[in-house]
């Protein structure tokens, strides 16, 4: 599983996609949080809403070199 250090916060993480279809998945342990991205769409931004996700929870920016 996928894991890294966004604004000095663990996140642990999935997402993948098919035609038609999106998931994408994070856990926060230290904060508690879960986040949850489902489409049923081609063309969905999955990265672009993933990375607004985890923002939005650890006020850093995904491969901003945030860690720590």
């Amino acid at each position: 599983m996928p894991v890294r250090i966004v604004g000095g916060q663990w996140v642990h993480g999935r997402a993948g996609a098919n035609p038609g279809v999106g998931a994408s998945w994070n856990i926060y342990p230290y904060t508690g949080w879960v986040g949850v991205i489902l489409s049923n769409s081609d063309g969905a931004m999955l990265q672009e809403l993933s990375a607004r996700e985890v923002q939005a929870v650890t006020g850093g920016t995904p491969g901003g070199g945030g860690g720590g």
